[in-house]
Parts: C-alpha cells; sequence; structure tokens
C-alpha cells in the first residue's frame, strides 16, 4: 500500500457472534516486526451484524507491506472491511436530544408510550424507549425545517428490543414533497436481537422540491416487544477530496502516466502555482491517478478535472475510468469530454461515475486523456468526491 500523509484514522468493519476474546494487529513490511496498531474485537451480537471500530492511525509515508495477524483462539472474528484513510470531521447532529441523557425532548410516537431507560444503555446512561406499543408503534423525529431540499444526509439509529427473542426494526422516512406522500426504508435489520444494540444507517435524500414535512423513525417489532433507541444522528456528511494531491502545488506524487513525461510546471496554472503537465507523448499519454484504495463498492462518485493543452491549436480531452472486479471484465468508461480545447483555456469537464456493488475491486483508476501524441496534456485543481 502507498500510505498517504493525511490518512490518520484506521477502521475495521466485522462480525463476532461468540468464541474466545480476540484482536487483530497490524505489521508494516514484515509479520516480524512490532505491531503498530493492535484492535481488540469484542462480540457484536451475531455472526451476521457488523460494527464499525475507528481508531488513531499515526501518518507514515511511502510504500509498505501490510500485513494483518489475527491473534486469539477459536472465531477471532468475520473482518468485512479494513482501511486507512483521513478522517473527516462531521457535520453537526440536526437531532437535539439523540443521547437521551435529558430525556425525550422532541421525539414522539402515534401507537405506545415513550420514555427513558436506565437499564438498556448504548451509551451513556440513558436511552429511549417506547413500550405499550400498538401497531407500528415508532419513535419519530420531525426534521421539518432541519434538512434541505436537494442535499443528502448521513443516518444512524443503535436499536435493540426487549420482550421476543428477535424482532425486525427498520428505519423509515416520510417525506411529502410537492404536495405527495413518500416512504422509504432508510436501513433495516431483519433479526434485532434482544437486549443486543445493532447499528442502522444509511442515506437520507431530500427531493430538490417544495419540501413541506419530513419524519423519520424506527419501527418493526411486534407490538408485544418494547423498542429502545440510542446514539441517533441526522447529518449533512462532510465531503473530503479523495484526491490527496489535486492542485500540483507540492509536485506530482500520487499521479502517474504510460506514455510521456510526468512534471509539475508553474508555466501554467488553474489555480494556484503549479499544474501537472504530461510532455513526450508518443500515443494518449494520460495523467492518472490509482483509486483503488480509496472507492468502495455501491458508491457513486463526482470528478472534476481543469485542462488545457500546448503545442497545437485545439486538441480533444476526455476523463476516464477503469474499474476492475475480480472475475469479470475490466469496464472503462468516458466520464467527460470537450472536442476541442483551445492552448491554454482552461476547461472544467466534470462527470460522475459508481463502482458496482457486486465488485470485488482489484483496481479503479481515472484519468485524462485524448491529445494526440506529441501535444501536450494540462492537468489542475482535481476534486474527486
Amino acid at each position: 500500500m502507498v500510505f498517504q500523509d493525511g490518512w490518520d484514522t484506521f477502521s475495521v468493519t466485522y462480525a463476532k457472534g461468540g468464541g474466545d476474546p480476540g484482536s487483530i494487529s497490524i505489521h508494516l513490511d514484515s509479520l516480524e516486526n512490532d505491531p503498530v496498531l493492535t484492535v481488540d474485537l469484542p462480540e457484536t451480537g451475531s455472526w451476521g451484524t457488523n460494527a464499525t471500530i475507528d481508531l488513531p492511525w499515526a501518518p507514515v509515508s511511502g510504500s509498505h507491506a501490510v500485513f494483518v495477524r489475527f491473534n486469539g483462539g477459536s472465531a477471532v472474528a468475520n473482518v468485512d472491511r479494513l482501511s486507512f484513510r483521513a478522517s473527516a470531521q462531521p457535520g453537526p447532529n440536526l437531532i437535539a436530544n439523540g443521547d437521551f441523557e435529558s430525556g425525550t425532548a422532541g421525539w414522539f410516537s402515534w401507537g405506545g408510550t415513550i420514555g427513558t431507560s436506565t437499564d438498556v444503555v448504548h451509551g451513556g446512561s440513558q436511552s429511549l424507549v417506547v413500550t405499550n406499543r400498538s401497531g407500528s408503534g415508532p419513535a419519530a423525529y420531525n426534521l421539518t425545517g432541519l434538512v434541505e431540499p436537494g442535499k443528502t444526509y448521513d443516518t444512524r439509529f443503535f436499536v435493540t428490543i426487549t420482550g421476543a427473542p428477535t424482532a425486525p426494526v427498520n428505519v423509515t422516512a416520510k417525506i411529502v414533497c410537492d404536495g405527495a406522500e413518500t416512504y422509504t426504508w432508510l436501513s433495516n435489520a431483519s433479526a434485532v436481537p434482544e437486549g443486543v444494540w445493532v447499528e442502522l444507517s444509511g442515506p437520507l435524500s431530500i427531493p430538490d422540491c417544495d419540501l413541506t414535512e419530513v419524519l423519520i423513525y424506527a419501527e418493526g417489532p411486534p407490538e408485544s416487544a418494547d423498542l429502545y433507541l440510542d446514539d441517533v444522528f441526522v447529518r449533512e456528511p462532510t465531503v473530503t477530496n479523495l484526491v490527496t494531491n489535486g492542485t500540483f502545488e507540492s509536485g506530482t506524487v500520487g499521479w502517474f502516466t504510460w506514455d510521456g513525461t510526468l512534471a509539475a510546471t508553474s508555466e501554467r496554472a488553474h489555480g494556484g502555482n503549479q499544474s501537472l503537465v504530461v510532455t513526450n507523448r508518443s500515443g494518449n499519454g494520460p495523467a492518472a491517478y490509482s483509486l483503488t484504495s480509496a472507492v468502495s463498492p455501491g458508491a457513486s462518485y463526482t470528478a472534476t478535472f481543469f485542462v488545457t493543452v500546448g503545442n497545437t491549436e485545439t486538441a480533444p480531452v476526455n476523463v476516464t475510468t477503469k474499474v476492475a472486479c475480480s472475475g469479470q471484465a475490466d469496464s472503462y468508461a468516458w466520464i467527460a469530454s470537450h472536442p476541442a480545447v483551445a492552448d491554454g483555456d482552461w476547461v472544467e469537464l466534470t462527470g460522475s461515475f459508481a463502482i458496482p456493488a457486486d465488485c470485488e475491486l482489484t483496481e479503479a483508476l481515472i484519468y485524462a486523456e485524448g491529445p494526440p501524441g506529441g501535444v501536450d496534456l494540462y492537468v489542475d485543481d482535481v476534486v474527486i468526491r
């Protein structure tokens, strides 16, 4: 792995329904080296219930072989995903009372009694509980006036139940848009075990419309079960540029080409003092960047490149993605293009791409290309979100 200076967080997503206490340790360059990080993996409730642990990571630089050792007895964990990344500071919680430490203000139900519990808690000293439930008996919160049309928000509910061995729980949004009501499941768990906290998270997308009502609520268990919530948030996510060196002010680290010479230049710049230039091109000579460790299956992204050309009057430039999934044919797609970029004129190329949900990702590249051989290609202010 080629580590980036801004990576300050390590994450592991895993499931563990029993077995001996266990951990994973991270070793760089050799499994015989001392671990640089050890992560204890407590039980998550079941072998099908995932949890994510985020820990500070002391940034390192350069290319390192990464070894992961499983420590403990039997059944250490089912590890689903490991990541090294830059931390993103989340936006404020739009739910003013998501930890219920000060009561249930702002929460309501149309089929049960809302209260607090000190016996079953996820964090802090209190949770919310809905008892005497009839029908769906939800725990609901009104987001009208707090969310904005055309935006997407991150949501998270920790939920559990009592009064049944297991029960389904889902998080639902009701949106009244241009006078029409829609109901959407944001996340769900088909079998939440009694007394085990399960995290339900998903995006809340608000249409760009005349918005008159937005409710979000947890529901689902049968009437005989009590429903518990804790540590709830609805946040507008902070957008982070996945390209750690998109301005080229510190050089060309992370960028490469397979036809030409790559360099940072102060002769032309869209913003700041430098841009990237590919010279000595004999073919399509791209400016390429690997996103393999930065993107995730099932997610969508937008990309913006500012480009210009030299040694010609005009030339075509396009932005291309390559996505390689294990066992599948490689996929190439133009996501943005301009047929005639003029010498010295900066043109913005913007497009979107997605990583298939069923992809075991082995490679993801994005690159600017297109001018014929002999034409210089300049790139600046690249942003991928």
